[in-house]
């Protein structure tokens, strides 16, 4: 048995593809995933999906850095995974 099985795991991600293999790979672990293209509405149905996890595709840092801050201002501790092309973060 997964430690993600029957977890709700929120993905943001704007490519098709990448969304389609993040969530076949949830699935694969029991977990159900919910898929947004934007941070704003993914912030819109926060409270009522209460997830474990959110994972973030390759987006800017400066809109990764305030997607985590807008979750503190709502008080959603929840762990981030966020993929990034930006070569700033790996510094």
């Amino acid at each position: 048995m997964s430690n993600f099985e029957g977890k709700k795991i929120i993905i943001i991600e704007q490519n098709p593809s990448q969304k389609d293999y993040l969530r076949a790979l949830l699935a694969k672990d029991g977990s159900l995933a919910f898929c947004f293209q934007q941070e704003t509405t993914c912030l819109d149905n926060l409270l009522q999906l209460d997830p474990e996890l959110i994972v973030m595709g390759a987006i800017p840092s400066d809109r990764g850095i305030r997607f985590v801050n807008a979750l503190q201002a709502v008080e959603c501790y929840r762990p981030v995974i966020m993929f990034s092309d930006d070569p700033a973060i790996r510094k």
